[in-house]
């Protein structure tokens, strides 16, 4: 199935967090069906790592099985820059939630001290 960021976020620049879940909320489900999603970059302007944070990072806090994503995920429409963009958010969230609990104690101390 394929998925127009432009179409769901309806705005040019896709900046926050607020726009990014609302990607993974229409993604989410089609891919824990099982079914493939062509998620396209078509028609932006700025795209900035949190959106891609809300919106692809957050596959991968292990609700959904990574093979099952590298299969059934691709990324249309999009520069080699973006998806260079994209391959670093995944690599990132990979790292955080097999230590989610420690990243977070962290932040916590960082915060109170």
């Amino acid at each position: 199935m394929k998925v127009s960021i432009k179409e769901i976020v309806k705005e040019e620049d896709w900046i926050d967090i607020e726009q990014g879940q609302r990607v993974f909320d229409v993604i989410h489900p089609i891919l824990n069906r099982g079914e493939h999603v062509e998620l396209s970059f078509a028609g932006h302007g700025m795209l900035l790592t949190i959106f891609l944070n809300a919106a692809i990072g957050q596959l991968y806090n292990g609700t959904l099985d990574r093979r099952v994503l590298q299969e059934n995920l691709t990324y249309v429409d999009i520069s080699d820059i973006e998806r260079e963009k994209v391959y670093r958010v995944i690599a990132n969230a990979i790292r955080y939630y097999a230590n989610a609990s420690v990243y977070d104690e962290i932040r916590k101390e960082e915060a109170g001290a």
